[in-house]
């Protein structure tokens, strides 16, 4: 998981939690707000963990918002291993940070948007376009949610 910030035509900041799967790079989740709290983090945690189960691992950086007591309290609970990167070795989360990177060039760098609720449908229906048709090298140029579907079977 990681984060992505833009602005609105206004000028007002724009913030995107974006969260995915390493093994199936299936995007689990995109949520945009003005800005994000650990609470936030953890609001989205408990949405995904509801969704699709408690994962083993998850992999972030070292963001306020990742590291935060109330993020480890809550993998905690539910027996997860929080995976922290080495600061400054952005390659260590390589596949967030090339989700992220192509969100950014496809939506944030390729829209203006004048509210926060138009970038967020705008964004969904990109994640539902990179999860359903967006052909991955990785999975033999099928989409993620092939894998996806798969390892959940």
């Amino acid at each position: 998981m990681d984060f992505a910030e833009d602005r609105l035509m206004s000028g007002r900041k724009l913030t995107a939690l974006l969260v995915k799967d390493e093994a199936t790079s299936f995007g689990l989740s995109l949520t945009m707000q003005r800005s994000f709290k650990a609470v936030d983090v953890e609001r989205v945690l408990d949405q995904l963990a509801e969704k699709y189960g408690a994962p083993r691992y998850m992999r972030s950086d070292n963001g306020g918002q990742l590291i935060a007591y109330v993020v480890q309290r809550w993998a905690h609970r539910r027996n997860i291993t929080l995976a922290y990167i080495d600061p400054g070795k952005p390659w260590q989360t390589g596949f967030a940070e090339r989700f992220v990177g192509t969100f950014r060039r496809e939506v944030l760098d390729a829209e203006v948007f004048m509210s926060l609720q138009e970038a967020h449908i705008f964004s969904n229906q990109w994640l539902t376009m990179y999860n359903t048709e967006r052909p991955h090298s990785k999975h033999n140029y099928r989409p993620p949610i092939t894998a996806f579907n798969n390892k959940a079977a």
